[in-house]
């Protein structure tokens, strides 16, 4: 399993997508940082841990999903051919959940160690669906 951390905003003063991938239970990588299922992925907003996602499917062309691109256009997130989709099981963290995490740019692998036991710890506190 590799642990990720995604940001919910794609660039500085965008739009929070949490809302979008929550409600269609999607994570959106890059064609340069492939998830595989079973993979953890920290939502952030900035330097905040708001969310979990694990992913169950594997990763699809973003041009799959023409359904998406208003919401896409909405959140000011590119829609270009190296972004693409997995299907995953979402859950927010509850307020008093919601932890620092100061890395900021983009979609990167989580290696701090104390950082992947609190996400493993907020994982498997959450609801089964």
């Amino acid at each position: 399993m590799t642990f990720w951390k995604l940001g919910c905003r794609w660039g500085k003063n965008k739009p929070l997508f949490l809302n979008f991938i929550t409600q269609e239970q999607i994570v959106i990588g890059v064609k340069t940082k492939k998830y595989n299922i079973g993979d953890l992925v920290l939502l952030t907003d900035g330097h905040t841990a708001i969310g979990v996602a694990q992913v169950i499917g594997p990763k699809s062309e973003l041009s799959e999903f023409p359904e998406y691109e208003n919401d896409f256009e909405e959140n000011k997130i590119d829609w270009v051919e190296w972004v693409n989709i997995y299907k995953a099981r979402i859950w927010c963290f509850s307020k008093q959940d919601n932890f620092p995490y100061k890395l900021q740019q983009g979609i990167v692998k989580i290696n701090q160690e104390a950082i992947k036991e609190k996400l493993l710890g907020l994982y498997h506190c959450c609801p089964v669906n």
